[in-house]
């Protein structure tokens, strides 16, 4: 007897009777032997259930393709099935003990989408119970509970969804290291806003992994407690002169915090500081044991975990008592005996943990090429792909794929192969044919695009015209002239055709991407770009690719900042396909070899050596400059600045110059780490030119990185792989620092994640820190949940009657059930207990950011004061506060301090972020508003009187003048480099101890705003005559040394032109909209006066002084702010 075979269809059955009262009614529809079933509206005529269908099935397919398989009957701590899963493997159990129920499977979409989840907790193997819905509805995922409930947090305006964990997870016993692992990934997932294995398919971010394995020895790392101890910063830079010679401390000793005041001159030492302690407590209070020395004891700063541990350094050399002098604040230390403090890692003090291990590059010659994914045409000839990060498309394309162009010339190929461990491969660089690329259509093409970019043309879709622009690039240069597809009228346009580059394959270097432009046209108006895309020939793993591929574009120009919510089309393309894996080894670096073609300059040449050398980095060189450079290559070679542009004067597209410039690498004097900053621009694609910049910039300190680190991290994003030698490097130090470099390392990254151009990236190498970071992930968890519950707060408060904010504020507050303790985000080395609430308040502004005032950990430190803001970028503030830090650096290395006043501002999204407060000031608005309001901004002594009322001694007042002088000065300067603009009086303060400093910078590099046409800012700086009245006047011996200051300070920054230029380069990728391109940088070129000298460039700035004095724009820009905001004030 045959058993009957029954097809699957033949088992589904309805839970229970159909009722006619439903809305929707499964159908199942069938073509030839495939089935689904899917909900009908009952109101649904046939031609709206087919395009109901059809959207349904495209939205499923586009899941699919990009995402893995998961399911909700799998008590495990891993997601995501791995490529090579027998998926009823998985289900064998739940079939025979469940025989009615349908296995279900859930669709994860690593990395670009957020996770959705319900608002129910998540219990222990059970996740979410949403699986991809029909019509177009958010994919899930789930995480395991690891025993404490993980609280479901919605992304708002950037904040992804992430679980917390609520409490202090502890190792109580043997049972614990597995419940820790558990923790571990269920925090890590929490932080990057998917699963700990949000994608585990043989493709690169596998490989990145497991390079991270290999590099990173995450156990040891992991074991590290948090960061319960920071090492003080001290400052190298000479004394300022205007602070006193001695000064009064106040030192605090624990446990009960018993205070005394000592006298300390500038000349004494930390040691010298703790044995005045100890001898008065002997003598006075016997509080410390006689049988106790100094050695016993280091010094903690009051209020933060910053220690002391060099007692052989002057106390006035650490950076909190030479700002708490500037700005008369109480200086406090607290005393901690040694055997007090805990036997842990103390980042930045103890020796490094992470060490650098031998560079395992990205492709080795020694191992065979990746083979993972298999495609099969229609001939049934297998060709080798590697699953990048892009889609291979299903068979209906593959049908296409019968490569006549080239499959009849590539037998020759077969015997010129190499065998690397048994398996066949071509070398690259032995195909002497020109590159091909088929563009065959595209997809998913939505009419939305078109209304948006063609608003004028989109309701006739045959009228638009399409072309495909295809470019070979080398960083920012053309290797060869772009190939052009002919144009195609139609809403599914369809090319399938070959193109041919004039440049030959074996002429291709290793780091090339193609550039694909998707425009559009109307008749004879100009193209339009409606989506683009990128995409590296070379794989990670040095493997060309090849066969048939989708790339979704973004929509709009390179230089947009995209639209995410237009849905995208994809480009379907064709690579051609050899009979072996086409393999491009990583180029080694080379051992220093010696000096050769040397050609001595002679002196009209090296006049114009130096000329060319000396131009700033967003000079173009003509092919002129480009030849005579490279002529003279090793003639420059003993001058390091000269490497960036003999680099941009060879041509990447020759192999035989390619070799040279990698030898001379090896024979290069090093660069500085500054210097070598430029070669991480986009434009500088070679990896081991990258290697030789990271090298280079190893060098700095962790105090210098810190300062660099914006730069770096988006640097990332110009690497042509996910496994670079930057990544690592920034990885390794983040780990053996992590207060002062893994602290902004993370939130950095963070703050980037909803961007799906680089999220994938970002979120591997934040995976990374985060698994070796050790208990500071619990501290950034508990900074989310902070986030969290703040964000909510605002957006109640911002949607409530201006009347009741104050109330609601405090009542929501109060509300709050806070994590015991918890660092903010702008600061590692400060640590909440909770929040005073009355102290809470609001600003009246768009935004509506709170004032917030956190109670600090320690009794006897300051309290912690933030503005909380959403709805508003800031990482515009953050690049030019760091540009202000720069500035800083510079001016107190060269003996000048200008008593900046430079807060923290750290970003958490895009729209969300921590600034820092700076107590004790109001703003000139105020100040003005005060002292008679709109007319006040025309006369000269609210600011001065206002200062008198806080300083009423007269040193007291003079030593106020001096630090308005200084600040003064500083931020001229500052803000005329940067372009920045919108200085109304609110956006400008003065503390009580007469710092002035520039707040808001949301406009910079020139982009003045305009009324009716009309620049509202005429003067080059806000310098007025207010502000010269509190130094004496105009004619005054004090403003004669303001201007003198102003002088000297712009040609000591004027030093570091290069430095500014390449450090707003390296931010372009950022996305601030008035930093797209390079030409915006621009203006900072005409404001340092490049083509001047020194005193020429100071004799320019005296005159933009005069300039600013005089001009009358900024009194009534002030006049007209004060009766706008008199008009509405609210802040409460």
């Amino acid at each position: 007897e045959i058993e009957e075979i029954l097809h699957w269809t033949s088992f589904l059955q309805m839970k229970s009777p159909l009722k006619p009262n439903l809305n929707d009614i499964p159908f199942q529809v069938q073509v030839q032997n495939n089935s689904i079933v899917v909900g009908c509206n009952k109101d649904f005529t046939a031609n709206e259930f087919k395009s109901y269908l059809i959207s349904t099935l495209e939205t499923m397919v586009q899941a699919i393709k990009v995402g893995t398989f998961s399911t909700n009957d799998i008590n495990s701590t891993t997601i995501a099935f791995k490529g090579n899963t027998v998926i009823y493997d998985q289900f064998k159990e739940n079939i025979v003990s469940k025989p009615n129920s349908i296995p279900q499977l859930v669709v994860l979409k690593p990395g670009l989408q957020d996770l959705y989840k319900s608002n129910h907790l998540v219990e222990v193997g059970s996740p979410s119970r949403h699986a991809l819905q029909l019509g177009g509805s958010p994919i899930v995922s789930s995480l395991s509970n690891v025993g404490s409930s993980l609280n479901l947090i919605k992304r708002q305006g950037g904040l992804r969804n992430i679980n917390i964990s609520l409490g202090e997870q502890r190792d109580l016993n043997v049972k614990a290291i597995q419940q820790k692992k558990k923790l571990t990934a269920a925090q890590i997932a929490s932080l990057l806003g998917k699963p700990l294995n949000w994608s585990n398919t043989e493709n690169e971010i596998k490989y990145f992994r497991n390079l991270a394995e290999q590099v990173f020895d995450f156990e040891t790392l992991d074991s590290r407690d948090r960061v319960k101890i920071t090492v003080a910063p001290i400052s190298n830079a000479p004394m300022d002169p205007l602070l006193p010679s001695n000064f009064r401390v106040k030192c605090y000793l624990p446990p009960d915090n018993h205070s005394t005041t000592l006298n300390i001159m500038t000349t004494e030492k930390v040691s010298d500081l703790i044995e005045k302690i100890i001898t008065k407590h002997n003598t006075s209070t016997k509080l410390i044991s006689s049988d106790h020395t100094g050695k016993d004891y280091v010094i903690r700063i009051t209020g933060t975990s910053d220690h002391v541990f060099q007692t052989d350094i002057l106390v006035s050399n650490l950076v909190v008592v030479r700002n708490r002098l500037q700005r008369k604040k109480d200086i406090k230390f607290s005393l901690v005996h040694k055997s007090s403090l805990p036997n842990i890692y103390i980042d930045g003090y103890s020796e490094d943990i992470c060490t650098s291990k031998e560079y395992i590059p990205t492709y080795q010659s020694t191992s065979p090429p990746n083979q993972s994914f298999i495609v099969y045409n229609n001939n049934g000839n297998n060709n080798s792909y590697n699953n990048n990060p892009i889609s291979p498309r299903q068979n209906n394309f593959l049908a296409l794929s019968s490569n006549n162009a080239f499959n009849n010339n590539s037998n020759n190929l077969v015997n010129n192969t190499t065998s690397i461990n048994g398996n066949r491969s071509i070398l690259f660089n032995e195909i002497n044919r020109p590159f091909e690329i088929r563009i065959i259509c595209l997809e998913n093409l939505n009419p939305t695009i078109f209304q948006k970019f063609l608003p004028d043309s989109a309701n006739n879709l045959n009228d638009i015209k399409l072309t495909v622009s295809v470019s070979l690039c080398h960083g920012e240069e053309l290797l060869t002239d772009s190939m052009e597809i002919v144009a195609v009228k139609g809403s599914k346009p369809l090319w399938c055709e070959w193109l041919r580059s004039a440049l030959l394959m074996s002429d291709i270097p290793r780091a090339t991407k193609l550039c694909f432009t998707v425009f559009a046209q109307v008749g004879d108006k100009n193209k339009i770009s409606i989506g683009w895309a990128d995409l590296q020939l070379i794989d990670y793993h040095g493997q060309l690719l090849s066969g048939v591929t989708s790339l979704i574009l973004w929509p709009g120009d390179r230089v947009d900042l995209p639209d995410f919510n237009i849905p995208s089309p994809s480009l379907v393309i064709e690579f051609c396909q050899f009979p072996f894996p086409v393999v491009f080894p990583k180029p080694e670096r080379m051992e220093r070899t010696e000096i050769r073609d040397y050609v001595e300059a002679r002196k009209e040449d090296q006049d114009r050596l130096d000329e060319l050398i000396e131009k700033d980095p967003l000079y173009i060189l003509t092919e002129s400059d480009k030849k005579f450079i490279w002529m003279y290559r090793m003639h420059l070679q003993t001058i390091p600045s000269s490497l960036p542009k003999v680099l941009q004067s060879l041509h990447w597209n020759s192999p035989a110059e390619v070799r040279e410039a990698h030898r001379l690498l090896s024979i290069w004097s090093p660069l500085s780490p500054l210097e070598a900053l430029e070669l991480l621009d986009v434009k500088f694609a070679d990896e081991l030119v990258r290697e030789y910049a990271v090298k280079c910039i190893g060098a700095l300190s962790d105090s210098d990185l810190a300062l660099y680190l914006l730069q770096l991290v988006q640097s990332i994003k110009h690497e042509p792989y996910h496994d670079s030698a930057l990544a690592r490097f920034l990885i390794q130090r983040a780990l053996n620092n992590r207060a002062i470099i893994g602290h902004p390392f993370f939130w950095h990254l963070e703050a980037e994640m909803h961007n799906p151009k680089i999220s994938e990236r970002y979120s591997l190498v934040l995976e990374t820190y985060l698994k070796g970071c050790g208990n500071q992930r619990h501290e950034f968890v508990k900074q989310m949940e902070v986030v969290t519950k703040l964000t909510t707060i605002a957006k109640l408060v911002k949607e409530t009657s201006p009347n009741k904010r104050k109330a609601v504020l405090h009542e929501e507050l109060n509300k709050v059930v806070w994590p015991n303790t918890f660092h903010l985000p702008t600061s590692p080395s400060t640590e909440s207990c909770g929040i005073i609430v009355s102290e809470c308040r609001w600003f009246d502004s768009f935004t509506v950011p709170l004032y917030l005032v956190f109670q600090n950990v320690d009794p006897v430190g300051d309290p912690i004061q933030v503005i909380f803001k959403t709805g508003d970028d800031l990482r515009q503030d953050i690049l030019t506060l760091q540009m202000l830090s720069v500035m800083d650096n510079i001016w107190k290395q060269n003996g000048l301090d200008l008593h900046l006043s430079i807060y923290n501002v750290t970003a958490i999204s895009e729209d969300t972020g921590f600034i820092e407060v700076i107590p004790d000031s109001d703003t000139t608005a105020n100040i003005q508003k005060a002292a008679g309001g709109a007319t006040a901004a025309f006369t000269k002594t609210p600011l001065s009187n206002w200062l008198r009322e806080r300083n009423q001694h007269n040193t007291e007042y003079d030593y106020a003048v001096q630090n308005f002088t200084h600040s003064l000065a500083g931020y001229c300067v500052a803000t005329y480099i940067l372009g920045i603009s919108d200085r109304h009086n609110d956006n400008i303060m003065v503390s009580n101890s007469g710092h002035l400093f520039h707040i808001d910078f949301a406009h910079f590099l020139g982009n003045i705003m305009k009324f009716h046409g009309y620049k509202r800012e005429k003067a080059p700086f806000v310098l007025t005559p207010e502000f010269a009245h509190v130094m004496g006047g105009e004619k005054s011996p004090s403003f004669k040394f303001f201007t003198d200051l102003c002088c000297s300070s712009f040609k000591f920054v004027r030093k570091y032109k290069n430095l500014f230029i390449i450090l707003f380069c390296l931010m372009i990728s950022t996305g601030i909209p008035e930093l797209s391109t390079k030409g915006d940088i621009s203006y900072v070129r005409e404001a340092f006066f490049m083509d001047v000298n020194d005193e020429e460039a100071a004799s320019s700035f005296s005159k933009l002084i005069q300039k600013s004095l005089k001009s009358t724009t900024t009194q009534l820009l002030f006049a007209l702010h004060i009766l706008v905001k008199s008009g509405g004030d609210k802040t409460d």
